[in-house]
């Protein structure tokens, strides 16, 4: 079974998402911080980091995705979006990360783009 780490500053996204992959199937963890996050990383597939957390004071995004390389290498590092992120390829290569999952809060989407990742 797949596991799954989501890192978001919003507990009401955490939850719809949590359910939302938990019904797929998915073993998640929620989390609010990267302390939190470290502690499930090493056994995850996937590590969904919510994009509006890059715009939050107590944790930085790209140093988040910078960190989750280290720790844990061959854990997919995703960026969970509201929308379509503007020139997301420059984004993508300058934070590192594995790619961007869009539709935050639509699980139906959510879990059509997992699925295709893991």
């Amino acid at each position: 079974m797949k596991r799954i780490v989501v890192m978001d500053q919003m507990a009401t996204v955490l939850v719809l998402t949590k359910r939302a992959l938990m019904s797929a199937g998915y073993i998640t963890h929620a989390v609010q911080s990267w302390k939190d996050a470290k502690e499930f990383l090493a056994s995850a597939d996937l590590f969904l980091v919510g994009w509006d957390d890059y715009e939050m004071p107590a944790e930085q995004g790209d140093n988040v995705v910078y960190a989750a390389k280290l720790e844990a290498p061959n854990v997919k590092v995703y960026l969970h979006s509201w929308e379509a992120v503007e020139d997301s390829d420059a984004v993508l290569k300058r934070l590192g990360a594995d790619g961007i999952i869009t539709g935050k809060g639509d699980a139906v989407a959510l879990i059509r783009q997992v699925k295709e990742i893991v």
